[in-house]
C-alpha cells in the first residue's frame, strides 16, 4: 500500500495527476504496481522533489 501511494504522490507532484484526482491516482499506481516499483521510485529523476510538490499541494508542510 505505501507503494502505491509513494507513486500516487510522485505523480501528483510530477503534474501526472491533480490534487482533486488522489483516488485516480492511487488506483493508478495500484494497477501499475510491479515488482519493479521500488525501483521505479528509487531511480526516478527529481523524485524527492515530486514527492515533496505532492506533499504540499496535499497540504502537508515540508520545511523545518
Amino acid at each position: 500500500d505505501q507503494q502505491y501511494e509513494l507513486v500516487a504522490l510522485m505523480w501528483v507532484g510530477r503534474g501526472d495527476y491533480d490534487v482533486d484526482d488522489w483516488q485516480g491516482a492511487v488506483l493508478a499506481a495500484t494497477e501499475a504496481w510491479t515488482e519493479r516499483t521500488a525501483d521505479y521510485l528509487m531511480t526516478t529523476p527529481l523524485a524527492a522533489d515530486y514527492l515533496e510538490e505532492g506533499l504540499e499541494l496535499l497540504g502537508y508542510c515540508c520545511e523545518e
